[in-house]
Order: C-alpha cells, then structure tokens, then sequence
C-alpha cells in the first residue's frame, strides 16, 4: 500500500510538471532558492564524469521542484525525494535530499548558476554512495532565438522611465508562476500574450449649428457642426499588422458618387439654360424665292429673361461661401467649452487552460484610477528594486517590476506573476 501510494504520487507530480521541450540555458534567473521552487528543469545531455556522455531526448529526464519535494524523472534516478533543506554556496544552490522510502539514503542536487543567475547545469546525487551525474541545459541559438522574438519581452528590453512613462507600453510575458502552488508554466507563442497600459483622451463638446449667408442672391446655406467625442489613444502599434483594404470608387459606395454625365447635368442645373440651336431651312422655305429676292417677317418683340450666372462667376461664389463656412466653425470650436477626460486600463490578452485539457482565450480590459511607486533600496544592480502598483475598480490591484535600471521584469495580478524572457 505504501509504494502504491509513492506511485500515484510520481503520477501526480509528473502531470503537473508535465514538459514537453528543453528548458533553455536564457529561459530565466535564479535570484534566490525561491526562485526554484515551480520549476522544472528539462536538459539535454547527461554526463558521467569519465565514463559515458550522452544526449537526451525533450522531457526523458527532468527534474521538477516544490517547496517540499524534488521530482525525478529518468532510467535508474526516477523517484520523488525529500528536500531537507537548500543551502547556497558559492556555485549556486546546493538541495540537501533524503529518500522516504530510506530515510538513511541521502543524497544532493546542485544548481549550478553564473555570474548573471542562470542556470547552466544540474548536478545530481542519488546516494551518498552514488557518483555525481551531470545534466547540461541547451543554450537557445541566435536563429531560434530570433523566431520567438516578437511573441517575448526580453529582459531589459522595455524601460519605464517613471510611472507616469508606462501608459502606451505593452509588455508580452515569457512566464507564468502561480504565487499560491508556485508551478511555473512557459506561455506559448501562439497565444500572444500580452499586457497593454492603455491611456485615452477623450474631448467631449456640444452640438452647434451655424448659418451662413453667401454675399450673392444664393439660398442660405445651414452647416450644422457635433463636436463628437474625439479619442486619442497612446498606444504601441499591434504585433501583427492588418491587412490591406482596397478602397473601392463603385457608384454604391457611401464616400464616392459616380459624377451624373454631362447632359443631365446641363439640363437640370438651376445654373445654366443650354438653348437649342436654331434651325435653319434653305429649301421649300416660305420666306426665301429662288428669284434671290428676300421678302420681311416682321420680327417679334424680344421678351425679358433673367441674366444667366457664368459657371466661373458661380463656382467663385460657392467656394467663398465654403471658406466662409469653415472660417466661423473653426471660429466656433475654438471658443466652444469642451470637457476634456482621461482614462487609464490595463488590457490584458492570455490563454487560460483547465485540467481537462480545454482552454479560453480571454481578453480583458480594467478601469484604473490610481498608481503609485514604492523602492527596495537592498536590491542589488539587476535585481527588481521598483514596484509600480495600480488601483484599478472593485479593489482590483495589479503590480509591474522593475530592475535597479528601471527595465521590466515582470507583471502581477490575482495571485500569478508573468515574467518576460531572460
């Protein structure tokens, strides 16, 4: 019943730090033994100091570590052991591991970190009396590196020169850490992950409307003018651009009419009279003999008819009535009384997945009212030494990180901290 019982729980374990590829030499850093707990460790050459080298296929070994316990996964190590204790000499962090199913069987595993956090190998001990095995991280190569780029924020990447800098800014994490279990999950590049501190300027006026005489004997033309809600957003342009649109000049189209041809245009403009031609009729004409002699028709009396405008004079006339018209709604906007209103929210886009294996895309937007920055004045150069913490409705809160160089480093809201590529 006992081993039954240690079975289910390396079934349990397993599942939960379930990895599918490597974990990089960059993926993160490691800033205290913290920093360790959720993560799981997938390398990919294991090593037997002068006896045998060899490269491992994604996820046959891994190495997955909770606040209590190491999980192992691998021919001839797979187990789960106690964690007595983590130390941290002077190479990294140092697991001090007991077997429960020995409690006199002890054993290590060592953490191997640079001079800039990272880890780049795993030494692990079964047993007091078992050699040292070496587990190498990959180091990500530059043309990898290069494909995931626009999906990622890398560290020291994005700079908040004050709180006030951060709206228009978008950040696209590399990491989740769930604060209450401390799992830590790689976001996926086609989810498109992404936090947006979004900033509006909205301008709120009133409706008016202007009347305008022309100085000739045209009609009065009425403009009516709505100061409509203007937004302005400050915002970073998406990571993927929209397509094309063909603008289309089809007689169907509200923005574009085909011009009406030329002779119903002159016959039913209230501009212009086109007379019809007069006829002439030199044969079987009453009034012409072929003698040569021309004989009088007593001409009618001319009859009075209006002055016809020019096309020029009454193009001239429409567009100083069009200049005019614009002049005063200029005029009137300016002394117009408008309400200036800014708003603030944090926009968040991410993939939530349940454990049966289904997952939803959410996009959400949060009203912020407030923001206000606190200061760590321990932390040391590159580590998180700002705090930027943002109010938003219904006592929502939502935290941002940054390094001693002002640079993001990581995100926070209920209860996850996301953090971007190392």
């Amino acid at each position: 019943m006992k081993h039954l019982w240690i079975i289910l729980l390396c079934a349990t374990s397993f599942t939960v730090f379930a990895q599918s590829e490597y974990t990089y030499f960059s993926d993160r850093r490691f800033f205290s033994p913290e920093d360790l707990v959720g993560y799981q460790f997938v390398p990919r050459v294991m090593e037997i100091p002068r006896e045998s080298k060899k490269t491992l296929k994604a996820g046959e070994v891994t190495f997955g570590i909770t606040g209590k316990n190491l999980y192992v996964k691998g021919e001839g190590i797979e187990g789960v052991y106690n964690i007595n204790s983590i130390d941290s000499p002077q190479y990294g962090y140092q697991l001090v591991l007991m077997n429960p199913r020995n409690p006199a069987s002890k054993g290590t595993l060592k953490v191997i970190l640079t001079k800039g956090a990272f880890v780049d190998a795993l030494i692990f001990k079964k047993d007091h009396d078992e050699p040292e095995i070496i587990f190498v991280l990959p180091e990500m190569t530059k043309e990898s590196r290069a494909k995931v780029k626009s999906y990622y924020t890398d560290w020291g990447e994005l700079a908040i020169d004050s709180p006030e800098d951060v709206w228009g800014k978008t950040i696209r994490p590399f990491f989740k850490i769930y604060q209450d279990s401390k799992i830590q999950e790689k976001f996926n590049p086609g989810d498109s992950v992404r936090v947006v501190f979004k900033y509006k300027e909205i301008v709120k006026g009133k409706t008016e409307e202007i009347s305008i005489a022309s100085k000739s004997n045209q009609p009065v033309i009425e403009k009516k003018e709505t100061v409509a809600e203007i937004s302005e957003e400050k915002n970073e342009k998406p990571m993927e651009s929209a397509p094309e649109i063909e603008e289309s000049t089809e007689n169907n189209s509200p923005f574009f009419s085909s011009p009406k041809p030329k002779e119903e245009a002159d016959s039913g403009s209230p501009f212009f009279s086109s007379p019809k031609p007069k006829e002439e009729n030199t044969t079987g004409s009453p009034f012409f003999s072929t003698s040569g002699e021309e004989k009088e028709e007593p001409k009618p009396e001319p009859v009075p008819t209006a002055p016809v405008a020019s096309k020029e004079k009454v193009d001239k006339e429409v567009e100083e009535v069009i200049a005019k018209v614009k002049e005063v709604k200029n005029e009137k906007r300016k002394n117009a009384k408008v309400k200036i209103e800014q708003r603030y929210s944090i926009d968040l886009t991410f993939r939530e997945e349940y454990k049966d294996g289904t997952s939803t895309l959410h996009r959400l937007s949060f009203p912020v009212k407030k923001w206000a920055e606190r200061e760590d004045e321990n932390a040391k150069p590159g580590e998180e030494k700002y705090q930027i913490e943002f109010q938003g409705e219904g006592n929502k809160v939502f935290y941002l990180y940054l390094t001693t160089e002002r640079t993001v480093t990581a995100f926070e809201w209920r209860n996850e901290k996301w953090l971007v590529r190392d």
